[in-house]
């Protein structure tokens, strides 16, 4: 977001946040210290799902892209 408003000030353009530029809902995972994850989720990582797998808690890699191609 700093990035943004730092080109946006720059360019004159207003700069609005949205949610659907979020990162990948990793659901539980999220902020999981990457030991405790690979101990709980041994190989569960965003390559290793299949593209309607979800996150426990999260999103499959599909939602995420549909997510972030119906904000495009």
């Amino acid at each position: 977001m700093e990035t943004s408003q730092y080109i946006g000030d720059s360019l004159k353009l207003t700069i609005e946040q949205s949610k659907d530029w979020r990162e990948t809902n990793n659901g539980i995972l999220a902020g999981m210290r990457n030991e405790e994850a690979n101990l709980k989720y041994p190989g569960l990582y965003f390559n290793s799902l299949q593209m309607d797998e979800r996150y426990p808690g999260g999103e499959s890699p599909i939602e995420n892209f549909t997510r972030i191609k119906i904000a495009m």
